[in-house]
Formats: structure tokens, sequence, C-alpha cells
């Protein structure tokens, strides 16, 4: 399981909106936007560029989404006993 942060993060870098974002997850917009700017305020970087024509990645959300996406869809190796 990711946290909230993460799977607010990945829907916004996938759909390019907060609002796109909030109905791919069933929540409000509000909640999406507190999620990523927490993230934000937690790691200390500037996920996404904010514009008036829209969000993009920022360099270090490519990264990050690079790398949780990594994390996500990784098989998990059963341990031998």
């Amino acid at each position: 399981m990711i946290s909230l942060r993460l799977e607010a993060f990945i829907a916004v870098a996938e759909s390019g909106s907060f609002s796109k974002a909030a109905k791919i997850i069933y929540v409000s917009p509000t909640a999406i936007m507190k999620q990523v700017n927490a993230l934000e305020d937690k790691t200390g970087l500037c996920l996404f560029s904010r514009t008036f024509k829209g969000l993009t990645l920022a360099e270090s959300g490519r990264s990050l989404y690079e790398d949780v996406r990594l994390i996500v869809n990784e098989p998990i190796e059963e341990s031998e006993e």
C-alpha cells in the first residue's frame, strides 16, 4: 500500500490536473492539492510547475514519479523458507 500523498502525486502526474486526479481516486480536488502540497513540504521539493495553462512535472517531480512507478510496479519476491 502506498501513502495517500504518493497516490495523489501519481494521479496528478498521470492526469496533468488536480481535478482529473480527484475524479480518478474519488476525492475532492482540494484533498488532492493538500496531499501534493504536503508531499512537497515533506520532501522539500517542487514537484510540479504550476501555470495558468495547467500543471507539468518539474524535474524533481519527474524523477520522483519514475522512482515511485518502479517501486509500485516491482513484484514482491516471496522469501524461501
